[in-house]
């Protein structure tokens, strides 16, 4: 019989001591900020007050507000920007600005399908969590964000709002 060859891998094999969405910063270290210019005061403003958050877990209403008015603002400069009309709905304006960006190649197409499946808002597809479930955080006293969700949703997301401010 022949033996058996176990491959070999670099490393310690062990899996990471935390969950990447169990971390207490809505930024991990290193990751890619946007690059805002100086006159986008109040963008600049959202992107400071986010990163003065101790620990997402502890304050995960105001990391869920936050994330909205950082996507709102961003997907308004894009759209501004890019001359796209106003679609009068957020998850429609991302979804928008999502396919203007692929065509552009600001997005891969990967990145694309993942942002545009946070714009499903209606009711016979929707998932659990999506653009407008933000806006549910604010206005419905029965809608509370898991941390777990906002770190999870920001990473998913953060492709978008770099692409939005990339140009």
């Amino acid at each position: 019989a022949a033996p058996v060859v176990t491959p070999t891998v670099k490393g310690s094999g062990r899996p990471p001591k935390k969950p990447s969405w169990d971390r207490t910063k809505l930024f991990w270290t290193g990751a890619p900020q946007p690059t805002v210019p100086s006159s986008e005061t109040k963008m600049r403003g959202v992107l400071y007050e986010i990163a003065q958050i101790k620990d997402v877990r502890q304050s995960p209403l105001t990391a869920a507000f936050l994330i909205r008015a950082l996507i709102e603002l961003s997907e308004k400069r894009y759209r501004l920007k890019n001359s796209l009309p106003d679609k009068k709905k957020l998850a429609d304006n991302i979804a928008a600005a999502c396919d203007s960006m692929l065509a552009k190649g600001h997005l891969t197409a990967s990145q694309a399908q993942l942002v545009k499946a946070y714009t499903v808002t209606k009711a016979t597809d929707v998932g659990l969590f999506n653009v407008d479930t933000l806006q549910k955080y604010l206005h419905r006293e029965t809608h509370l964000p898991a941390p777990s969700t906002i770190n999870t949703f920001w990473d998913e997301f953060h492709v978008f709002v770099l692409a939005c401010w990339k140009q």
